[in-house]
């Protein structure tokens, strides 16, 4: 006997579209804080060999001879040191290291925020479109989406300051920075995130088809609310 499982099965079909990267944004952080690490240990190296110097009593411009160094030769080695030359690339070093961590903090205190969706699961037709689209991201394994339904929820919509009935309407979408985006601008920021939907999204954006498309979702997703509220579905 075979016991099933709640988690939705992937076919091969599905498997392919999503095998390759960029479903995963912890995998660019490691990266990126590899990097962070290496340029903080070259300003580290260059610092210490900075000090090195100065503890030798270098601290101009100039040529100048290592006894030590040369004890144990015949022939004099002199060497030229530029000590505000190595001041200045530490300095560069420092700036570039608390930039990329400015930046990198930032990036990641955007990406522990979720993205949440808004829809309607009281119209059948939008409940079965979302339904479909986030089943496909699940077996792509896209787990940081929060799908709120504002049938269930109504309170939830006031947290994007926009009237029940609009959200009710059209899906709406809140990215991780923020950013709202409604219609048919929100089903392209899912196909984006959702692999073998990409090229989808792309070509809605396209400055014809968008404008197109928007009239033809708007268009329907008005017949759609008419036709739920002559059903009294909520």
């Amino acid at each position: 006997m075979v016991k099933k499982t709640g988690k939705p099965h992937a076919s091969p079909h599905d498997l392919y579209h999503c095998s390759y990267l960029g479903t995963n944004h912890w995998d660019f952080f490691l990266c990126f804080r590899t990097l962070n690490f290496i340029a903080f240990a070259i300003d580290e190296f260059s610092t210490g060999l900075w000090n090195i110097d100065h503890v030798a009593g270098v601290t101009e411009p100039g040529w100048f001879h290592d006894p030590d160094r040369d004890a144990d030769r015949h022939d004099r080695h002199w060497h030229y040191h530029d000590s505000s030359r190595d001041d200045l690339g530490g300095y560069v070093f420092s700036i570039i290291l608390l930039s990329l961590n400015h930046v990198f903090s930032t990036w990641i205190a955007t990406l522990s925020m979720p993205v949440k969706v808004y829809y309607n699961s009281a119209c059948p037709v939008c409940k079965a479109g979302i339904d479909h689209q986030r089943r496909r991201m699940q077996q792509c394994e896209i787990n940081d989406i929060e799908w709120v339904d504002v049938h269930q929820h109504p309170d939830a919509a006031s947290k994007l300051n926009i009237p029940l009935e609009h959200v009710r309407e059209r899906l709406h979408v809140r990215n991780s920075d923020g950013t709202l985006r409604i219609g048919i601008d929100a089903f392209v920021d899912l196909f984006e995130r959702t692999p073998g939907q990409r090229r989808l999204g792309k070509l809605l954006q396209l400055p014809v088809i968008r404008s197109v498309a928007a009239l033809l979702y708007n268009g329907f997703a008005r017949l759609l609310y008419w036709w739920n509220r002559a059903f009294k579905h909520w």
